[in-house]
């Protein structure tokens, strides 16, 4: 509330983001050559990108020649706000183009996550800030440079994202007049092929000014794929059933009572749009799949197995040993499969190219 306040006070904003007239917009559907045509890329645009141009499409280039952040980024100080989040969030500043990044850790597999999500978001069109895979310090929560035994700095694999200064997170929920909005509704699809389990007004930068018009922002794709936000692993299945998705769109945070936003049950209830986000998924080729999972850095092969078996053996650990509850439980075991799928695939990145485009082929 004080980040917003203060945006509201220097910018000498006439009403705050949530104003009551934001409120009594009622939404209205758009057309469809209003809506998602116009907003998406066309299923020809998404065939002619080259499988190894979908990497740079959304590259801020925030990392240098050996993949570490970039010299002229200037640690500032935790991300205002960023005491909320479940990883940590650092802001950094380059005196040289004043440019501002957020780079945000959390462990090498929910980073990957992270860049899959928004490549794939990219990869139709739906607006996400530039971002970069990098390699950052890795600082405690008060922002001190963590040390190994010989007195090194410790580094992690991060995500650098473009600093979105002029937007807020949408909070608990969306003025109605998001409802129809075709930049959230045209995510629908991609949410259910990741499996993506948080696409919450939380994780939709809304900007301050313009609230009917102006760009708003994606963020936060950690709970996707074999990962929780919060750390820990749930199940990936290589195929779409009925009920998944139903379970997906609903919101953990209200018990399965609520839509995870508003968006996503309008589109639902729409078939010509979901014909259109079809064709659109339809057009993503296996060669663009195989290429986002490649730029992730995910572990392919036999240099995956060591991981997949350490990650077995710790679920396995924590089901024997924790007092967890069924669907606590449950989610462990669906977990255990899922890598134990993994292993018969070949590898971590070789299963999730394979169920990846099994999933796109069972949506479509």
């Amino acid at each position: 509330l004080g980040v917003r306040a203060t945006y509201i006070l220097e910018e000498r904003l006439p009403t705050p983001f949530w104003s009551l007239e934001v409120w009594q917009v009622k939404p209205k559907r758009p057309p469809p050559d209003e809506g998602v045509g116009r907003t998406l890329r066309s299923p020809e645009e998404i065939r002619a990108i080259p499988a190894e141009g979908v990497a740079s499409l959304a590259e801020g280039h925030y990392a240098d020649a050996s993949g570490h952040l970039r010299a002229d980024f200037v640690y500032r100080s935790p991300l205002p706000g960023g005491e909320f989040s479940t990883n940590p969030l650092d802001l950094y500043e380059s005196p040289l183009t004043h440019e501002q990044i957020v780079v945000k850790g959390g462990g090498e597999y929910l980073v990957q996550a992270e860049y899959i999500g928004l490549s794939f978001f990219t990869l139709l069109g739906l607006p996400v800030p530039r971002c970069s895979l990098v390699r950052a310090p890795l600082r405690d929560r008060r922002g001190f440079v963590l040390r190994d035994e010989h007195g090194h700095p410790r580094s992690e694999l991060a995500f650098a994202l473009q600093f979105l200064p002029r937007h807020l997170s949408g909070g608990d929920a969306l003025p109605p007049l998001f409802d129809y909005d075709p930049r959230i509704q045209g995510a629908l699809l991609l949410s259910l092929l990741l499996r993506e389990r948080d696409r919450t007004p939380k994780n939709i930068l809304v900007p301050l000014r313009d609230q009917m018009g102006g760009r708003l922002f994606h963020i936060d794709f950690g709970a996707s794929l074999a990962f929780r936000a919060t750390g820990g692993f749930d199940g990936f299945p290589d195929r779409i059933r009925p009920e998944e998705i139903r379970e997906l769109l609903k919101t953990p945070r209200l018990n399965q009572s609520g839509f995870v936003n508003e968006a996503y049950r309008t589109a639902l209830e729409d078939p010509e749009l979901l014909t259109r986000l079809a064709a659109r998924l339809a057009a993503i080729s296996d060669d663009q799949i195989r290429a986002i999972i490649h730029a992730a850095g995910v572990l392919r092969g036999q240099e995956s197995l060591p991981l997949l078996r350490s990650w077995i053996q710790q679920l396995e650990v924590e089901n024997w040993a924790g007092r967890w509850n069924l669907e606590s439980r449950a989610r462990r075991l669906a977990a255990i499969e899922t890598f134990y799928h993994a292993m018969d695939a070949g590898g971590l990145a070789e299963y999730f190219e394979q169920a990846l485009i099994q999933r796109r082929d069972d949506l479509v």
